[in-house]
Parts: C-alpha cells; sequence; structure tokens
C-alpha cells in the first residue's frame, strides 16, 4: 500500500452519511465509482459504503483517481481514517485512500 490521499467527505451531510454513520468505523472498507456524467464535475469520485452513498472525494483531490477509474483500473482502496461524531456532519469522516500494490491489484498477469 501507498497512501496518496487524506480527506473528509465532500457533501457527506446531503447524502446517506447520517443513515450509514453507525456502521462507520476506523479501517472500515469503503469503494470509490466515478461519476463522468456528474453535471456539477465530470471528474467527480463517489464514495460508498454497502449500498449508501457518503459523498464525494473533494473536487480538488479527485481529477487523478477520477481519471484512473475512469479507465477501469481498480488499484485504490479506500478506508475511514476517522469517524467524530461530535463534529458539523461536513467533518465527522475522514478517509485514507492507499494504491495497491501490484500484487494487490493483480492487474499485471503473471507471465509464464
Amino acid at each position: 500500500y501507498v497512501r496518496i490521499k487524506s480527506f473528509l467527505i465532500a457533501g457527506f451531510q446531503y447524502h446517506e452519511g447520517t443513515l450509514a454513520f453507525s456502521q462507520l468505523e476506523i479501517g472500515t472498507k469503503l469503494q470509490l465509482r466515478a461519476e463522468p456524467e456528474n453535471r456539477w464535475d465530470h471528474n467527480a469520485v463517489a464514495i460508498y459504503f454497502a449500498d449508501y452513498k457518503l459523498g464525494y472525494i473533494p473536487r480538488d483531490e479527485n481529477h487523478d483517481i477520477s481519471k484512473v477509474l475512469q479507465a477501469g483500473h481498480e488499484i485504490f482502496e479506500a478506508v475511514v481514517q476517522q469517524v467524530d461524531g461530535r463534529e458539523h456532519p461536513a467533518n465527522q469522516v475522514r478517509v485514507i485512500v492507499y494504491v495497491l500494490s501490484a500484487d494487490e491489484t493483480k492487474e499485471y498477469p503473471d507471465e509464464t
């Protein structure tokens, strides 16, 4: 793993974050999904926990991850880094994104 980003989830208070909040804890794995059809940001990357859309990678952090996801590469692992129910909903959940090693992604087939 190589850490590449850490951020608060953008729009957490406007999506389904409050519905999933009680299930989120440090280390919870999340899914990243590019949304190139997003009318507000063609580099938008949504963050999901199960079927709950928690929000987005902040606009100033999403460009590179979006392009890689749009190209069909699954090389990232996103996990909950911090949860604080005392904070304003916009600041309750911090995520860290790692790039997986080639062995972990299985993206490069073994050559024999």
